[in-house]
């Protein structure tokens, strides 16, 4: 073998292993591609999972401040009840205080009654006869 065929030999070995390098730099490189696809097909994904989350807590914002809204509105209603059964209760028992002093004047007004009706002092004597002489009671 001479010294050609020997260089070209060897030169072969290197083309050989240089394809090798860059088969397997090719498979790297379709892999690294088909990694780097799906991270951005996940990227898009978590975006629009992101989006979605984004619009519930905007929703959800909206109901807690309507809710909100609502509840100082029920406390104040709760504020104005809450007063307005004070003025009642104080009327009823103003009412009450009323009825127990007419209770009071008709237990004074019946003993007052009784006592008209069967105490001697209050009775009339019989009317007397009439003395037709004089036209005058006898």
């Amino acid at each position: 073998m001479s010294v050609l065929d020997f260089e070209k030999q060897e030169r072969q070995k290197e083309v050989e292993e240089l394809e090798q390098t860059i088969s397997g730099s090719k498979e790297e490189l379709s892999s690294i591609l088909h990694q780097q696809i799906a991270a951005e097909q996940e990227t898009e994904q978590i975006r629009k999972e992101g989006e979605a989350i984004r619009q519930e807590v905007s929703e959800l914002s909206a109901t807690n401040h309507l809710l909100k809204e609502q509840t100082e509105t029920l406390t104040e209603d709760k504020e104005k009840l809450l007063s307005e059964n004070e003025k009642l209760e104080k009327q009823q028992k103003k009412l009450q205080q009323e009825i127990n002093k007419m209770v009071q004047s008709k237990e004074v007004m019946e003993r007052n009654i009784h006592a008209y009706d069967e105490d001697v002092k209050w009775q009339l004597a019989e009317p007397g006869g009439i003395d037709e002489r004089k036209g005058l009671p006898g």
